[in-house]
């Protein structure tokens, strides 16, 4: 794997050989290390770099080359120009799954998940299944913009079409579950890690935590809690919001005496939030 002090030297030669006509030799240098270059600029999340080797790639021809397209998609939706991201892809020749996926997510960190949904749909009608990947970026995105019912509707339509569901999204839908006062669809997915083997996960705990808090289950919460054998200090600050949304005075107060005497831990080391739950 090159260095990115490597891969900018790689985009330096292509340049000048470039500018001075000899495209025949740039195109040389560039076809070594074409994805090389566009992920070095892609890390740096320059608009004007990102833009120039765009550039350079058209000039020498490799516009319409599958991988590097794909490198210009994963480089734009970094750089948060879902403008550009979607020009390049409407003009590839050849699409694949990553192609595909790249634009739901893309759209879904911008926080559009109305874009998500067509090219989701776009997707389907010229055949390509959604996979995984897609499904996971669909269903973030819609919990980004907070429509949480549609969350739950897209993640029932996922496990009709027999998708497996990755751990991540799992957590992604007890988050919806939370949000959206669905308990008892929380407590179904509470049941859904068990059998897929996702309950040791630490930060599913703290969502099953949160949901459980979030809908006035706090004897639950409580019960799971004492269930978890490593507990960092989001599950404690968890714990300490549950029971101050209930209404519950003494609760909260307990709780963070018991974070204090862990004190010598620093992984459970009581933090500023900490203290402004408790103060509530």
């Amino acid at each position: 794997m090159l260095s990115s002090g490597s891969h900018l030297s790689h985009g330096g030669l292509v340049s000048p050989y470039s500018k001075f006509g000899c495209i025949n030799d740039a195109r040389k240098v560039f076809d070594i290390v074409p994805l090389d270059c566009i992920r070095a600029c892609a890390s740096l999340a320059v608009d004007s770099i990102c833009r120039n080797v765009h550039c350079h790639v058209v000039h020498l021809g490799f516009q319409n080359h599958l991988h590097v397209c794909n490198e210009l998609l994963n480089m734009y939706v970094k750089l948060g120009r879902m403008d550009f991201a979607t020009k390049v892809f409407d003009r590839m020749l050849v699409r694949t799954h990553i192609s595909w996926n790249t634009m739901v997510s893309g759209f879904s960190l911008s926080y559009d998940c109305d874009s998500a949904s067509k090219i989701f749909r776009r997707m389907k009608l010229e055949g390509f299944e959604p996979n995984t990947v897609t499904w996971t970026s669909l269903l973030s995105s819609h919990a980004r913009c907070r429509r949480f019912e549609q969350a739950l509707m897209l993640y029932s339509e996922m496990r009709r079409g027999s998708i497996d569901c990755t751990v991540e999204a799992l957590a992604l839908i007890i988050s919806v579950c939370a949000n959206s006062n669905a308990l008892c669809t929380g407590e179904v997915m509470h049941g859904y890690t068990i059998t897929a083997g996702f309950e040791d996960y630490c930060f599913v705990k703290n969502s099953l935590l949160c949901m459980y808090g979030k809908n006035g289950a706090v004897r639950e919460a409580g019960y799971l809690f004492s269930e978890i054998q490593l507990k960092n200090i989001v599950t404690w600050n968890t714990l300490i919001s549950c029971y101050a949304e209930s209404g519950l005075c003494d609760e909260p107060f307990a709780i963070f005496l018991q974070l204090k005497k862990l004190d010598i831990d620093p992984v459970v080391k009581p933090n500023v939030i900490s203290w402004r739950l408790t103060g509530q």
